[in-house]
C-alpha cells in the first residue's frame, strides 16, 4: 500500500474518522476546528485534527467526548497524553491524531503553521479549517464535502516522469 491510499481505521476512511471526530469536538463547543490532511508529510497517519477551547475543563470534555463518540463507532484510542493537565491533549486513534488545545497553548504552538505542508481538508463548517476560515455553522458528518487526492503531492520528489 502507498502512502497515499490511506491507512484506514477498520475500514471507515480516514476523512469520515476525522468527520466524526469534529462534530464530537463541535458538540462540545470547541472553537476553530482544523482538519489537516498529513499523508504526503507523515508515514505514521492520515490526518490531524485541531481545535481549541478556552478553558481546561473544557479541552478534557472535548477530548471526552471524541474519545466515547469514537469508540461507540467502534474505534480503539492507542494513546493519550496531557489529559491531566488539560492544556494540550493528543488522542491517537491510529490515521487519526486529535489535537485539543486551551487556546493560549494553540497559539502559542501554532501546528497549523508548524505542518505548513499539510493541506487543509474542508468540512460542512464551510471553508477549509472551519470557524478558524470563518465557517461556525453546525457539523453534519453526513453533509457530502468535495475533497481532491490529487491535492496530495507525490513525496518521490519527482514530477511524474
Amino acid at each position: 500500500m502507498s502512502g497515499q491510499e490511506g491507512r484506514s481505521a477498520g475500514g471507515l476512511d480516514w476523512r469520515q474518522l476525522a468527520l466524526d471526530a469534529a462534530l464530537a469536538a463541535d458538540e462540545r463547543k470547541a472553537r476553530d476546528i482544523v482538519v489537516l490532511d498529513v499523508r504526503h508529510v507523515s508515514p505514521f497517519f492520515d490526518c490531524f485534527l485541531i481545535c481549541g477551547a478556552q478553558a481546561q475543563v473544557q479541552v478534557r470534555a472535548i477530548g471526552d467526548h471524541i474519545e466515547h463518540a469514537l469508540r461507540e463507532g467502534g474505534h480503539r484510542l492507542l494513546h493519550r497524553e496531557g489529559y491531566h493537565t488539560g492544556t494540550w491533549l493528543l488522542l491517537d486513534f491510529g490515521p487519526l491524531v486529535v489535537h485539543v488545545f486551551r487556546d493560549e497553548e494553540r497559539r502559542f504552538y501554532n501546528l497549523e503553521r508548524l505542518w505548513g505542508d499539510a493541506i487543509p481538508v474542508p468540512t460542512p463548517f464551510g471553508d477549509p479549517g472551519g470557524r478558524a476560515a470563518g465557517g461556525g455553522g453546525r457539523l453534519d458528518s453526513r453533509a457530502e464535502v468535495p475533497y481532491n487526492d490529487s491535492q496530495v503531492h507525490s513525496d518521490t520528489g519527482d514530477d511524474g516522469e
